[in-house]
């Protein structure tokens, strides 16, 4: 169902590195994840943080848990008033209308293993 622009009245998105679907490679997002931003641009291939949307401009990949919550708010809402995109298609849906803009955080506090213990390889404090 296409969304009227600027007329979305939930919109969810993920950040590029949590969406990347580059190659189908679930190292992809823990390297992503885990490099520090000083050597970011050096290891990171720009082109693995272009990811895929549908024409309308919604996102055919995000995580996971990104669906579920969308899964669950189609019980109660229509297709028209949900959208999944991506944070370069944002001015696409969100509007005057918009809601709610839900930020997925696949780990907020910065205490998974990949960035706990593997940027610790690489040296602490190393963000910027």
């Amino acid at each position: 169902m296409e969304a009227l622009l600027g007329f979305t009245k939930i919109v969810l998105t993920a950040s590029s590195s949590e969406a990347s679907e580059w190659h189908h490679s679930i190292w992809q997002q823990m390297l992503s994840a885990t490099i520090p931003a000083k050597y970011g641009h050096r290891w990171v291939n720009p082109d693995t943080l272009i990811n895929e949307s549908w024409p309308d401009g919604r996102a055919k990949y995000v995580p996971n848990g990104l669906r579920m919550v969308e899964t669950l708010l189609l019980r109660e809402y229509s297709e028209a008033d949900v959208v999944v995109c991506y944070v370069e298609n944002l001015e696409k849906f969100v509007g005057p209308e918009t809601k709610v803009l839900a930020i997925h955080a696949h780990n907020p506090l910065g205490i998974s293993y990949a960035t706990d213990v593997y940027s610790k390889l690489a040296g602490e404090n190393l963000m910027l």
